[in-house]
């Protein structure tokens, strides 16, 4: 699964209640707040999602190797400033433009879902053609 910067997500967090997978460096927190989510009529935070995501689609689950995972800050970053993130992604040289689906977990007004990109390598072309 790729995070776009850590450093962001683990620096107004309660402490960690559990690492997955551990010692992974992109692995994902469940921390305190996360778990008070879960209680009756909460909403589901943004670490409990990508936990989830983590889970269903990680490679313990047989999830073909032509598919990119994604948390749900990097959706929350790509839907702000589409051509920014893809460039910055683009520009680290990341294997994840060669996957046929993107699949990120997206956390909205209380309520998650999957988005699915296909062919992500066609979309950044056009977004980065259109923001330069």
């Amino acid at each position: 699964m790729f995070d776009v910067d850590n450093d962001i997500i683990h620096s107004n967090r309660s402490s960690v209640v559990f690492r997955s997978p551990p010692g992974e460096p992109d692995a994902i927190d469940i921390t305190e707040d996360d778990v008070d989510t879960l209680v009756d009529g909460g909403h589901l935070s943004d670490g409990i999602v990508d936990f989830y995501s983590l889970v269903l689609l990680g490679p313990d689950m047989g999830v073909s190797s032509n598919i990119a995972t994604f948390t749900s800050l990097f959706a929350t970053l790509l839907m702000q400033n589409r051509a920014f993130t893809l460039a910055s992604l683009a520009s680290q040289a990341s294997s994840s433009f060669e996957c046929e689906f993107w699949v990120m977990a997206v956390v909205r007004h209380g309520h998650w879902f999957l988005a699915i990109v296909v062919r992500p390598n066609e979309l950044a072309k056009c977004v980065i053609k259109l923001a330069t």
